[in-house]
C-alpha cells in the first residue's frame, strides 16, 4: 500500500495560476514464482485519487496491472505468456508534468497481450530454434481529442527458424516472417507483411557464401497516395556474396544485391553490409546497410561494459507504429523489480542479462510518443549510460536524437533530450537522489513546440521492516508556442509505504 500527498504550484504564462493539495493511494499486490518448470510473475495496482480542487481529477480510479509467465514443460519447449495495462498521456508534450493523471491534457490507456512458443533443437546434426509469437496491443483514449488513429487494436503473428549443423563452421540458415494487421476506430486499416530467409555455406576455414532474400509490403486503405512521399510501398530484393565468419557472435558479409518496388520498371542493385562482432564478452559492435522501400536503410549499436560501467550507443532507422515502438528496445542498462515506482528502485544491469521473474529492464532514455497508430519513419541516435561511480553513488544518463517523419498527415517532429540521474545510498536504509531532464521538439505539420526542463530531489528511508517513507521536490519550466502549455511548476510530495 502506498499513499502520496502532494502540493502543486503551477503558473501559467497567460496569467492563470492553479494550487492544489492532492493525494493517491495504490494498493498493489505482487506476487513471484521462481521454478525449474515455471517462473510466474504478477503485480496488479489499483489508484484512487482525490484533491482539494476538483478540476485537477479527470478520473478517480484506475487500475494497473502487469503479468508474465515462463513454462519449460520440456527441456526442448518453451511458452511464454504476457499482459500488461498501463496509462499514459497521449501528447508526449504532456509527459514533462511527470504524472499520468493529474490536470494533463490527454490520458489513454493502453493494454498489451503476447503469447510465445519456442522449440530448440540441439543434436549431432542439427542445432536450432523454431518459434511463434503472437501480440495485441488495445488503445483507447480517455482524455484528449480522439484523432483519426488514438483508439486501435494491434493484432500480430511472428514465426522464425534458425538452423546451423554444430559448430561456427558449418552450414547455417534462417528464415522469418511477421504480420501485422491495425483497426483503427475513426480511420482506415493498415496491414504490414515482411519475410526473411538467409543461406550461409562455407567455401574455405572461415570464409562463406551467403545467399540472402527478403519481402515487405504496407498496405493502408483509403490512404492519400502520397504516404509521405513514399508512393511505393512493396519491395522484394534478393543477393550473395561473402561472410567472414569466426562465431555465431563474430561476422561480417557483403552482399551484392538487387531490390524491385512495384511500380517502378527498373530494379535498384546495392552493396549491403551486416556486421555482428564480440571483441570480448563486454564489448560489441552490430551495424547493417542496405535499401529498403523508403532508400538507404542503416543501424548502428555499440556496447561497453566494464566492473562499473554500462553503455550502449546506437542509430536506428525503421518504419514504425506506437504499439511496436514497445517491442523495439535497445539494450537496457537498469534491471528494476517489477513494483519499482522509477529508475531510483533499479540497479545496473552488467552484461547480456536475463531478468528474473518479477524483474524487468529499462534505459535511461524514455522513447516517448504520441500514442496514436499513425505510420511513422522514425530515425533515431541514442546513448545509453549507467555508472556505479563508488559502492554507494550510481549516476545514469541519456542522450536521444530522434526525427519522426508520421506519414499520413505529412507532419515531421524533431526531437532532442537528455536525462541525468544520480542516487547516493547514505546508509542501508536511506537514499538520496536527484534528476535532470531536459527535452526540446520541433516540427512542422501542426507539431506542437517547445522546451521543458525540470530539476528533481528526493530521500528515502526505511522506517521499518515494511514501512518505507520518501520526499520529493520537483521544478518544471516549460515554454512552447502555444500560451495553454508554457508554465512554470512547483511539486512536492510525501510518500509511505507498507508492505504486508
Amino acid at each position: 500500500m502506498r499513499a502520496d500527498i502532494t502540493f502543486t504550484e503551477r503558473k501559467y504564462d497567460d496569467g492563470t495560476t492553479l494550487e492544489a493539495l492532492t493525494y493517491e493511494l495504490s494498493p498493489t499486490v505482487a506476487y513471484t514464482v521462481d521454478g525449474n518448470k515455471l517462473d510466474l510473475a504478477f503485480v496488479v495496482s489499483h489508484t484512487q485519487l482525490g484533491s482539494d480542487d476538483q478540476s485537477v481529477i479527470d478520473n478517480q480510479h484506475y487500475t494497473d496491472f502487469s503479468a508474465s509467465l515462463i513454462a519449460e514443460p520440456l527441456h526442448w519447449w518453451k511458452v511464454t505468456l504476457s499482459a500488461n495495462r498501463n496509462y499514459r498521456t497521449t501528447n508526449p508534450f504532456d509527459n514533462a508534468l511527470g504524472g499520468r493523471y493529474f490536470n494533463t491534457d490527454s490520458l489513454s490507456e493502453i493494454t498489451t497481450y503476447q503469447a510465445g512458443t519456442e522449440f530448440i533443437l540441439n543434436n549431432r546434426s542439427v542445432v536450432g530454434t523454431l518459434g511463434a509469437r503472437y501480440g495485441e496491443t488495445n488503445s483507447d483514449l480517455i482524455k484528449g481529442t480522439q484523432s483519426f488513429f488514438t483508439n486501435f487494436d494491434n493484432k500480430s503473428v511472428a514465426a522464425y527458424l534458425q538452423l546451423a549443423a554444430p559448430g561456427a563452421q558449418g552450414v547455417f540458415w534462417a528464415v522469418s516472417a511477421n504480420q501485422a494487421y491495425i483497426q483503427r476506430e475513426a480511420y482506415s486499416d493498415y496491414e504490414s507483411v515482411s519475410a526473411a530467409a538467409q543461406f550461409s555455406a562455407p567455401l574455405y576455414q572461415q570464409l562463406f557464401m551467403r545467399v540472402q532474400g527478403s519481402h515487405e509490403k504496407y498496405d493502408v486503405d483509403g490512404i492519400n497516395a502520397n504516404f509521405g512521399g513514399l508512393q511505393y510501398r512493396d519491395q522484394t530484393s534478393y543477393g550473395a556474396g561473402l561472410e567472414w565468419r569466426r562465431s555465431a557472435k563474430k561476422f561480417i558479409a557483403v552482399t551484392y544485391n538487387s531490390a524491385d518496388r512495384a511500380g517502378l520498371e527498373d530494379r535498384e542493385s546495392y552493396v549491403g553490409v551486416d556486421l555482428a562482432w564480440a571483441f570480448s564478452e563486454r564489448t560489441s559492435v552490430a551495424a547493417d546497410y542496405g535499401k529498403r522501400f523508403y532508400g538507404t536503410a542503416k543501424s548502428l549499436t555499440i556496447r561497453h561494459e566494464n566492473r562499473s560501467l554500462t553503455s550502449s550507443i546506437g542509430h536506428k532507422e525503421d518504419i514504425s507504429t506506437f504499439s511496436r515502438l514497445g517491442v523495439e528496445q535497445d539494450i537496457a542498462v537498469y534491471v528494476c523489480p517489477i513494483d519499482a515506482a522509477g529508475v531510483f528502485d533499479c540497479n545496473r544491469a552488467e552484461g547480456d542479462y536475463v531478468p528474473l521473474p518479477g524483474e524487468f529492464l529499462i534505459n535511461t532514455i524514455d522513447n516517448i510518443a504520441e500514442v496514436n497508430e499513425e505510420v511513422r519513419f522514425n530515425k533515431r541516435t541514442f546513448a545509453n549510460f549507467a555508472w556505479d561511480v563508488t559502492a554507494k553513488s550510481n549516476l545514469g544518463l541519456g542522450l536521444n536524437h530522434s526525427e519522426t517523419l508520421y506519414l499520413e498527415t505529412n507532419r515531421l517532429r524533431e526531437t532532442d533530450s537528455a536525462n541525468l540521474f544520480w542516487r547516493y545510498r547514505l546508509n542501508k536504509s536511506s537514499n538520496i537522489n536527484a534528476s535532470l531532464t531536459w527535452r526540446d521538439d520541433q516540427g512542422e505539420g501542426g507539431i506542437l513546440e517547445g522546451e521543458s526542463i525540470s530539476l528533481a530531489v528526493g530521500h528515502t528511508r526505511q522506517l521499518g521492516r515494511h514501512l518505507d517513507f520518501a520526499v520529493n521536490y520537483r521544478f518544471l519550466d516549460r515554454t512552447a508556442d502555444n500560451a495553454f502549455y508554457s508554465l512554470r511548476e512547483n511539486k512536492l510530495s510525501v510518500a509511505i509505504t507498507y508492505q504486508f
